[in-house]
């Protein structure tokens, strides 16, 4: 945010932060305020994607760790989204079709 200030421009790695730091808040935002765990699941990912930018801005000099950490969050995302789909997958079963009961 000082660059900004002091350059009356924003660069790439000022926007970078910015969106992290608001796809963060946002996360947070969705985890403290809903109770229904699709809702909490979809907010954990979404801080999980804020964390996924900011390892891959700030290891840009570092050879690849920063990319390893990142693919590993993935993958993890990926096995919440599974987790979301099967919780969907029985609530359909039961012949509920209010998905926010779950």
């Amino acid at each position: 945010m000082i660059s900004i200030i002091k350059n009356g421009a924003m660069n790439e790695k000022d926007i970078v932060l910015i969106v992290s730091g608001l796809l963060f808040c946002a996360g947070i935002i969705g985890l403290l305020r809903e109770r229904k765990i699709i809702k909490i699941l979809i907010s954990i990912e979404i801080i999980l994607i804020s964390s996924i930018l900011n390892f891959c801005y700030f290891s840009y000099g570092m050879l690849l760790f920063g990319y390893i950490v990142a693919a590993v969050v993935l993958a993890i995302g990926g096995a919440t989204f599974c987790i979301i789909f099967s919780l969907c997958c029985i609530q359909f079963k039961n012949n509920e079709k209010d998905i926010d009961n779950v």
